[in-house]
């Protein structure tokens, strides 16, 4: 088996860096991180790419050798041309050892799919620890009292991805392929006990409306849910901020909460407006970004992002569509998520 070099860290900020340890006899990918004693990096979240170096196999060709792939991945970017027209409709099995350093001893461990078709079974250690059903919807399952934290031993993932026909999963039937595989990132993410929750499927754990936008004035609302999987009750402070090309703050507005041991809660935000926002449009398409923060005792313990823009829109019987006021011919097209060659394992 070939040796894993390559896993990459995703940070909620900059700064961070991992190590990766190489061993040459045997396919594991090695997680550790440089953490600080006492400073903030200790406990944000933290995201390591696991798209790198995974064995396949397919049930329907049980004398076929395991071969080694990276992700995004399906086994039909190439069947699906043939002259007979039939692509295969199969399990894949994933298969990827991993090392998790003792530093992620006290943290919470999910992995997060962004996307595999249609039926997806997660074992770790050779225990199922989930099923995901649907392949156009992200999920994410936490292994957290299921992986060894030795920085020695490996833990075993396997992934097993059905794309047979299955009546009692939509759609039925459509003009485009079903793919079969593991066909979007994979993500390993590393958390504090306390956190903006991660399974919420598949989500950041984070909802933003805008429900008042003008030229004048635009209103946000921020709705999410907290977990605390600490055995102690903590007292909180909920910050967030709004900025524009994450630099120059818009607004902010702070929230304190309690949480009991082993619970969870649910916040709403309602920073205050911004006054005069750009708007967001197909020739100006201005983004604002979110940050929601998480201080306990004064220390940031999760922190996660996401964008957003402010528009307006109506029908009128007479102009058609209207976007921030003003007329705007819909123009659509169908295109579907695959390229020649690739299927629709597309990063």
């Amino acid at each position: 088996m070939k040796t894993l070099s390559n896993i990459t860290q995703q940070e909620s900020f900059p700064g961070l860096s991992f190590f990766l340890a190489v061993f040459s006899m045997l396919s594991l990918v090695v997680v550790s991180c440089n953490f600080q004693s006492g400073s903030e990096s200790d406990a944000i979240r933290k995201k390591y790419s696991l798209n790198k170096n995974w064995d396949f196999s397919l049930v329907a060709r049980p004398h076929t050798p395991a071969i080694q792939v990276d992700l995004p991945h399906t086994w039909n970017a190439t069947d699906t041309l043939n002259e007979e027209g039939a692509y295969l409709r199969s399990t894949g099995i994933y298969r990827k050892e991993l090392i998790l350093d003792k530093k992620f001893i006290g943290k919470r461990l999910f992995l997060r799919f962004e996307g595999s078709n249609q039926v997806t079974d997660v074992y770790v250690n050779s225990l199922h620890i989930d099923r995901h059903q649907g392949g156009y919807t992200g999920f994410t399952v936490e292994i957290t009292d299921h992986v060894k934290l030795s920085g020695a031993e490996p833990n075993m993932l396997e992934v097993r991805v059905n794309n047979e026909f299955n009546k009692q999963i939509p759609p039925l039937s459509a003009d485009f392929t079903f793919y079969g595989g593991i066909y979007r990132d994979v993500w390993l993410v590393v958390s504090d006990p306390i956190h903006v929750t991660l399974l919420d499927f598949g989500s950041e754990g984070l909802y933003i409306s805008t429900p008042g936008v003008s030229e004048k004035e635009g209103r946000v609302e921020i709705r999410g849910s907290i977990e605390n999987q600490s055995g102690t009750q903590e007292e909180l402070l909920l910050v967030c901020r709004i900025t524009k090309d994450r630099e120059e703050e818009q607004c902010r507005t702070e929230s304190q909460i309690t949480i009991n041991s082993y619970g969870q809660t649910n916040f709403l935000l309602k920073p205050p407006p911004l006054k005069h926002p750009k708007l967001w449009s197909p020739d100006s398409p201005s983004m604002y970004f979110m940050e929601v923060a998480l201080y306990k005792s004064g220390k940031l313990i999760d922190r996660v992002e996401s964008s957003f823009g402010f528009r307006f829109f109506s029908f009128h019987p007479e102009n058609g569509f209207m976007l921030n006021g003003r007329s705007l011919k819909l123009v659509g097209t169908n295109r579907h998520q695959d390229y020649k060659g690739l299927g629709n394992a597309l990063s």
